[in-house]
């Protein structure tokens, strides 16, 4: 995986603005096949207690609760931007050295 840049350089085109630019990837299958992981350990947290193996319980809920907050977790910041909380900035300006401002 790249770091995300976003070409703060001096370049001919001096009006485009960096801080607005964005850095997205796609979420690919691997966040849903998290998922899958977390409920089918899930199923079988419910196996283990219908079975009465309860000394395997709290191993298998560190497995549902890995896996679906990884998962969820990862899908919601691909594909359900509107949730993300921001703060806006009034103002963002690059320091003399081309470096990002504070």
């Amino acid at each position: 995986m790249r770091t995300p840049k976003y070409r703060v350089e001096a370049t001919a085109n001096a009006t485009a603005d960096w801080s607005k630019k964005t850095y997205r990837k796609s979420a690919g299958l691997q966040p849903f096949a998290e998922v899958a992981l977390g409920i089918y350990f899930l199923l079988a947290v419910v196996y283990a207690l219908q079975n009465e193996n309860y000394a395997t319980v709290p191993f298998l809920l560190l497995f549902v609760w890995g896996y679906l907050y990884t998962g969820v977790m990862s899908l919601a910041q691909t594909y359900f931007e509107r949730l993300r909380f921001t703060v806006e900035s009034p103002e963002v300006r690059p320091a003399s050295t081309g470096a990002p401002g504070f």
